[in-house]
């Protein structure tokens, strides 16, 4: 995992169930403004979910919320 993947997923998992728009995570991940964040949130999601769960990567921890951003969910069945 890169820095930047390994930074993001920590961000998320330190507020489960919490929505950061990209703007927000880029803010916290890059320290630079989020405002002109383009794709890069969005790619280093799409990398997190690859390797956290290879086969479903839609399934894994890391949720969309269409229209706001990305939230850190603890799937039902695993303890948290």
């Amino acid at each position: 995992m890169t820095h930047r993947e390994f930074a993001t997923l920590v961000y998320l998992a330190n507020h489960p169930s919490w929505v950061f728009s990209a703007g927000q995570i880029y803010e916290e991940v890059w320290g630079e403004d989020g405002e002109n964040c383009g794709t890069a949130v969005a790619s280093v999601i799409g990398q997190i979910r690859r390797k956290l769960t290879p086969d479903m990567p839609k399934a894994g921890y890391i949720r969309t919320v269409l229209g706001s951003g990305y939230k850190f969910e603890v799937p039902q069945g695993i303890a948290e």
